[in-house]
């Protein structure tokens, strides 16, 4: 297994990196970075249209790993009896068009940024009667009327907000009393004043591969959410569960990009930034997983 120290020489060798941390992470680069990675997230990631990582029950990764988010979802759909529910940042639509198919009298409304992906989630809205995504904004819900939804629910997208508080704010007013927020994302699992070097320089390449201007302290967003009126009801850490997805990404970008750095430096000249840039994310992130600098958690969090 090769270390930290080890993965960034040869990134050097392959990337500029200086030019790497400065590129923007605004709204166009998140809108840019989704369209670009459309046709490599479907050939490379998988082939069901879901954006996130596989949560692994065993040792090895299977292609039903990605159905573990949406079942965390679906559980606490039964456990409620809700009817409406919506997800942000739906990507292409895979989890909330899965739990649509399952739950016939329950509505699943969806929004998500114009980045290509919408378009192939609406071909699947049209083949059920109860799944109603559309373009939008997590940070302004304005849409959506007060008390409106039983669940909302976001998997690995929040980290793209510069203002998980303002998210967070928007949400608890479309919520009914004792609905629920489920949140499934990466975070920064060490204060930035505890990390080395090498530690923080491969958080900064692993936040630009996925066009996120800063990993935040899980604690820190836990505690943000729930001063806007939420408590926790259910927290896991899952980074050991979603290890056997990372490694895929890990390995593909090794033995593309990195195994032979002068053939990667030629593909990095040829190819999109967004979609080379994302190897950069692949090959570290396992990593700074492993070495506790990131984290990946489950959180359900209930309107009080």
């Amino acid at each position: 297994m090769e270390t930290l120290e080890e993965k960034l020489k040869r990134v050097k060798l392959v990337f500029n990196i200086d030019e790497v941390i400065s590129r923007r992470t605004n709204l166009d680069d998140i809108k840019n970075y989704y369209r670009v990675n459309i046709i490599p997230y479907f050939l490379f990631h998988n082939k069901r249209d879901f954006v996130h990582n596989g949560i692994s029950r065993g040792k090895r990764y299977s292609d039903k790993d990605v159905y573990e988010q949406p079942k965390i979802v679906e559980k606490y759909i039964r456990e409620m009896g809700a009817k409406r529910c919506l997800e942000l940042a739906t990507g292409k639509g895979a989890s909330s068009f899965y739990l649509a198919e399952i739950f016939p009298n329950v509505k699943f409304f969806a929004i998500n940024l114009a980045d290509g992906q919408l378009e192939i989630a609406k071909k699947k809205a049209r083949r059920v009667d109860n799944f109603f995504p559309e373009e939008g904004d997590y940070h302004d819900l304005g849409n959506y009327h007060d008390n409106d939804f039983d669940i909302v629910f976001v998997f690995e997208a929040l980290c793209h907000s510069n203002d998980k508080g303002k998210v967070a704010k928007q949400v608890y007013r479309l919520l009914k009393q004792g609905g629920l927020f489920i949140v499934i994302d990466g975070y920064l699992n060490k204060p930035l004043g505890e990390l080395s070097e090498t530690e923080l320089l491969a958080k900064k390449l692993s936040e630009r591969g996925i066009v996120v201007e800063k990993f935040e302290l899980y604690d820190d967003v836990k505690k943000d959410i729930v001063t806007k009126g939420f408590q926790v009801i259910y927290e896991k850490n899952a980074s050991l569960l979603v290890l056997p997805s990372l490694y895929r990404f890990e390995k593909l970008s090794h033995e593309v990009l990195f195994r032979i750095p002068l053939f990667g430096k030629m593909i990095v000249k040829l190819l999109p930034r967004d979609f080379v840039n994302n190897a950069l994310s692949g090959y570290l992130m396992p990593t700074l997983i492993q070495t506790k600098v990131a984290c990946y958690c489950i959180t359900v969090f209930e309107k009080v």
